[in-house]
Formats: C-alpha cells, sequence, structure tokens
C-alpha cells in the first residue's frame, strides 16, 4: 500500500491502482468528503493505492475497492435526528460498523487494519450523553454482533467532523497486521468507567501491508490529558507519545519518516505548532487541519504513517 497526499488542482494519476479518495479538506471528487477547514491549504485529498489493479464497486452510501489480500471501503452513515430518549449517534455507529465487518468478511479480509471516523459534533451532550461515547457504545455493540474481539482492533482516529453523518473509511486484510501498545499510556479498552462505560477500541498503531500506521495521538500518559490550555506542551506530551510508538515498531525508523496529519482544534495555534514540530526533527506535515478532538480539554492531535521496506516484521 502507499498513501499520498494531493491538493485539489493536483491530478488523479493511474486510476486502475486507486483503492480510494477521501478529501480531507476542500471540493475536489473524492469517495469520501469530510470537509475540515484546511490550514496549510485548502484542499487536500488523501489517496489510497495498490500495487495490483484495483475493483470498485459503489453501493448505497458505501464505496469499496478489494485488491489481492486487501479491502478498502469508505462509508458516509446518515444520523437521524435525536428522539426523546435514543442515542441517533449509538445506532449509526453500530450502523456503519456492522456495514464494514460485513463487506470486509465477504471481500475475504476479516482482519481489520486500519480505521478512520470522523463523528459530527463529536462532543455534543445529546440525550444525556456524549456523542463520542455513544459512538463508542455503537461500535462495540456491531463488534460484540459479529463475535470481533475487540483486543484485536486496529490502529484508528476519531475526529469531529460538521454535518449530519458519520464517516468512515477502513483497509482490511487477509492476514491479520501487528498492533503495537504505548507502554506511557493505558489500552484504551482498559480506561476506568469515568471515560464511558463502553470503552473506545482501538490500538495505539498497526504495522501491515508495508505500513506502520500511527492512531491518532494527543497528550495522554496513562488515561489522563495532560496539560489543558496549552497546546506547545500538549505537542511536546504528543511527540514523546509518538516516540514510544516508533521504537515499539523497531526497524530504527526516525521521526523524520513520519508522514503526518494534524488536527488542530484552534486555526490560530496552527504556526506555533508547525515550527515546533520542525524543530523536532518532523518533516512538514502532509495535512494540516482544523478539527474538534474527542477531549475537550485537548487542542492537538496527530496520525502519522511510515512506508517501510521488510525492515519491521509485519507479525
Amino acid at each position: 500500500m502507499s498513501v499520498a497526499y494531493l491538493d485539489d488542482a493536483a491530478p488523479l494519476h493511474d486510476p486502475d491502482h486507486v483503492l480510494g479518495v477521501v478529501a480531507l479538506a476542500g471540493h475536489a471528487a473524492a469517495d469520501l468528503a469530510v470537509g475540515l477547514p484546511g490550514l496549510d491549504r485548502p484542499g487536500v485529498r488523501e489517496v489510497w493505492r495498490s500495487e495490483t489493479v484495483v475493483r470498485r464497486e459503489s453501493r448505497p452510501d458505501m464505496r469499496l475497492a478489494t485488491t489481492e489480500g486487501y479491502c478498502f471501503g469508505m462509508i458516509r452513515q446518515p444520523v437521524p435526528a435525536p428522539g426523546a430518549a435514543r442515542k441517533p449517534l449509538s445506532d449509526a455507529a453500530q450502523a456503519a460498523y456492522a456495514r464494514m465487518l460485513a463487506a470486509s468478511r465477504e471481500a475475504g479480509c476479516p482482519n481489520l487494519l486500519r480505521i478512520a471516523n470522523f463523528v459530527p459534533h463529536i462532543t455534543r451532550i445529546e440525550a444525556g450523553e456524549e456523542r463520542y461515547r455513544s459512538f463508542n457504545a455503537g461500535r462495540q455493540q456491531a463488534f460484540a454482533s459479529f463475535g470481533y474481539d475487540a483486543v484485536q482492533a486496529p490502529a484508528a482516529c476519531g475526529l469531529g467532523c460538521t454535518g449530519d453523518a458519520l464517516l468512515v473509511w477502513f483497509l482490511a486484510g487477509r492476514e491479520p497486521g501487528r498492533n503495537i501498545d504505548n507502554p506511557r499510556q493505558v489500552s484504551p479498552r482498559l480506561y476506568p468507567e469515568r471515560y464511558g462505560v463502553r470503552r473506545p477500541a482501538f490500538a495505539r498503531a498497526t504495522i501491515a501491508a508495508g505500513l506502520l500506521m500511527v492512531s491518532g495521538t494527543a497528550s495522554i500518559v496513562g488515561h489522563a490529558s495532560l496539560h489543558a490550555g496549552d497546546v506547545l506542551r500538549q505537542t511536546d506530551e504528543t511527540i514523546r507519545n509518538l516516540d514510544a510508538l516508533l521504537a515499539g515498531a523497531g526497524g530504527g525508523l526516525g521521526r523524520d519518516a513520519l508522514a503526518l496529519k494534524v488536527y488542530l482544534r484552534h486555526a490560530s495555534d496552527r504556526d506555533a505548532v508547525a515550527r515546533r514540530l520542525a524543530g523536532a526533527g518532523f518533516a512538514p506535515p502532509a495535512a494540516i487541519l482544523q478539527s474538534e478532538i474527542c477531549r475537550p480539554e485537548l487542542d492537538i492531535e496527530i496520525e502519522a504513517h511510515a512506508t517501510f521496506a521488510g525492515q519491521i516484521d509485519e507479525r
């Protein structure tokens, strides 16, 4: 697999090898449009490619692409208006994840390797519960109904977006990847109950398909958020967590090997954070986007990936 980041005007070459196009920002044609504000360039598309020819199909509110040993799906799951006692985000998450698990298994790729979730108004309180917690409940219910062990859940992110639909994309494979824990952090599935009765389900990073894929990473140590109100100290703590995952991956990858996607709560933090990352030895981020972070006290979250050529064990 390979991942590239294109602006709106860039041509999309070799479409027979394109698994999916996600428009993170901007208005260019894409399989899935997230529509976040771009802080370094107004339009940015994340393009996933395979070395082998891709077979693509469209289903209602879902695009699916398959290639040798892998499938890549993009889901737009409408979220109905809330009822008096219902949590429609939970229902939408359960439906989206059920579709993901069914499609990946049908394609002969039962092992989830990477998931991205963009949750509309992620921290809004609805029917007495934060929407992110409702999302986690629906995700866990889908896992349970398919007999999927949440211990196997791969790298993932959960960011906010606007609109009225839950947006999910995923990579799944015939063979499992290798999940990586961060010794500085508690596994999300072991968080205390104060983070919700149904805890988040994801790994801190996953190695598969020739990629190290790092989950959304923030200023969290143990299970607690640190440095509320100070975006630069949060950035420094996030860097320490990225370093821990690089060490866990092995293979001698350095900070400069990571392609970063940076999500900021406040657009005004863009320049200061970019300088901090450059000073720490990272390449310029592939994208800097404005988004609501899943914890209200956090102002920055960073996703990343690195490509490797055989020096890292995928099992």
